[in-house]
């Protein structure tokens, strides 16, 4: 129970302070008093958490039960040969979500019908994220590569530590 528990808060904390930069921009963008800043960035929000996240989580989780078992057996020289292949593979599909996000634009309007005022902002707020949504996906990456080797701490340190 208590090796659980030096796994799961670390973890946990790690995903509460993820959760609140998202929740924090929308809550300047409310006290902006401008309606379409406020929809665009509660869309863009939307986006951020519908492709990019879930994807690189996804290839990123592919990825945890391979780590666990080669640190299992003391095998760590393919331990970091996992987690390099892994952070490739995330490039790789991040590339198209950042085609998609600069041109959210016409996607939003033209396909999904959406409002221009809303789509505008939008794609201004991921153009201005799209940085940052990379480097969160790597250290996604590096988030479970030491969740899978029992070493949870290291990324809540790091998060911790960037914060400022």
């Amino acid at each position: 129970m208590v090796r659980i528990l030096k796994i799961m808060i670390p973890t946990l904390i790690n995903l509460v302070l993820s959760a609140l930069i998202m929740q924090i921009n929308l809550i300047f963008a409310g006290k902006l008093n401008d309606e379409s800043t406020l929809v665009g960035i509660g869309l863009a929000n939307t986006l951020i958490e519908g492709f990019p996240l879930m994807i690189t989580l996804g290839v990123s989780s592919a990825v945890e039960s391979l780590v666990s078992q080669a640190y299992g057996h003391k095998q760590y020289k393919l331990c970091g040969a996992f987690l390099n292949k892994q952070i490739m593979l995330v490039t790789a599909a991040f590339l198209p979500i950042i085609v998609g996000f600069y041109n959210s634009k016409n996607i939003l309007v033209n396909v999904l019908g959406q409002n221009e005022l809303a789509a505008t902002e939008c794609e201004r707020y991921l153009r201005l994220v799209v940085p940052a949504l990379y480097m969160d996906s790597i250290y996604d990456s590096f988030e479970i590569f030491f969740t899978a080797m029992e070493k949870s701490y290291v990324p809540l340190v790091i998060q911790i530590v960037s914060i400022p």
